[in-house]
This record gives C-alpha cells, sequence and structure tokens, in this order.
C-alpha cells in the first residue's frame, strides 16, 4: 500500500478507536501517526539506495518499482527482492509490545504498527500476491538478501 492509503486507512481506524475505547486523543494520534510513519524505513531504504533524500523521487521510485513488478512473471515475482525494512517484521512488533509493558505509550505504537502490517499483509495477498518473507525480518535477511 502506498502512504496515503495508509494515511486514509490509519485515520479511519484511529477514529473508531476513538469511539469505541476510552482512550484519550493523544493515544488515538499516537495510534494514526504509527500507522503510516512505519515507512519511513521504505524512505531510508531508498535513500541508502539511490542517496538521494527527495520525498517525491522516493515516491517516484517506489511507484515505477511497483508497476515493474507487476509486469514480472510469476518465477520472477518469487525472486524480487523488494528490499528490507527492519520496522516492517513481526519481530520490531514483539519488541514494541513488550515496550509496552514497560511505558503505556507503546502500546498504542504498537496498535498502529499492528494495523499497518495487517493492511499491508491483506494488500500483498489480495493485490500483489507476493510473497510475505517481508514480513520478518530475520528470514528477510537469512533467505532474501536486500538490494539496499
Amino acid at each position: 500500500m502506498f502512504p496515503l492509503a495508509h494515511i486514509i486507512a490509519g485515520g479511519i481506524f484511529s477514529g473508531i478507536l476513538y469511539l469505541i475505547f476510552p482512550i484519550s486523543f493523544f493515544e488515538v494520534l499516537i495510534v494514526f501517526l504509527s500507522s503510516f510513519l512505519i515507512d519511513v524505513d521504505h524512505y531510508l531504504c531508498y535513500v541508502l539506495w539511490k542517496r538521494d533524500f527527495s520525498l517525491k523521487n522516493a515516491n517516484k521510485w517506489f511507484v515505477s518499482d511497483g508497476k515493474k513488478y507487476d509486469g514480472l512473471t510469476k518465477t520472477q515475482k518469487r525472486n524480487y527482492t523488494l528490499g528490507v525494512f527492519p520496522l516492517h517484521g513481526f519481530e520490531m512488533l514483539f519488541l514494541i509490545l513488550l515496550l509496552g509493558y514497560w511505558q503505556v505509550l507503546f502500546f498504542f505504537v504498537f496498535v498502529g504498527f499492528a494495523f499497518h502490517l495487517i493492511s499491508d499483509f491483506v494488500y500483498e495477498v489480495v493485490h500483489s500476491k507476493r510473497a510475505l518473507y517481508r514480513f520478518s525480518l530475520i528470514y528477510s535477511l537469512l533467505y532474501k538478501w536486500p538490494r539496499c
């Protein structure tokens, strides 16, 4: 999913949480921001790979990369390496959950990250049909060495 889709979905999700649960606006804001700011690792990957700090160029690159991926055969798609996105693994999600036991605000970051990862998972399965290796940082590093 692209950032705008995550912002819209995260806004709707955060609004629903605010209506259903007795949480503060600040806590909802943390959920909302973490539901899309997790994608900062995509930008950092772009910066490392292309040595360019332009957000506009990064967005263009990811859009063209997505189109390139869509044109690949099924076999090529299996071997296509997206890169390593350290915030997008279940390992990071677990770490943030553990931090939530120490500081409750991390629990709201966990909720936002979890929503983001679930959204990505659904998108990957339904739309892209990509391998789901990127949901584990350890698997990505061991078996799908990244390009950035």
